[in-house]
């Protein structure tokens, strides 16, 4: 496990798509992927999980690492299925 507490599971270079994540001792399947954007030298993902959580990754090509930059309470209630 990373120092961060987060293992991902991606596709190859050069995309590096999130297939799923393990976080806090959950593995999380990825759905779908929305956006993806450049931001400070990092590659974000916006995905979706299992009952349409969204979640946004980032992955850092100098470090080589990835972190997690929300989570779906970070998104507010309408982002959660009920």
């Amino acid at each position: 496990m990373s120092p961060s507490g987060l293992e991902v599971e991606h596709r190859a270079e050069p995309d590096r798509r999130p297939a799923a994540f393990t976080w806090q001792g959950t593995r999380w399947i990825v759905n779908s992927t929305g956006r993806t954007w450049e931001s400070n030298g990092e590659r974000h993902y916006l995905l979706m999980v299992q009952g349409d959580r969204v979640f946004e990754l980032a992955f850092s090509g100098s470090t080589g690492r990835w972190r997690l930059v929300r989570r779906p309470e970070d998104f507010g209630p309408h982002q959660t299925a009920t």
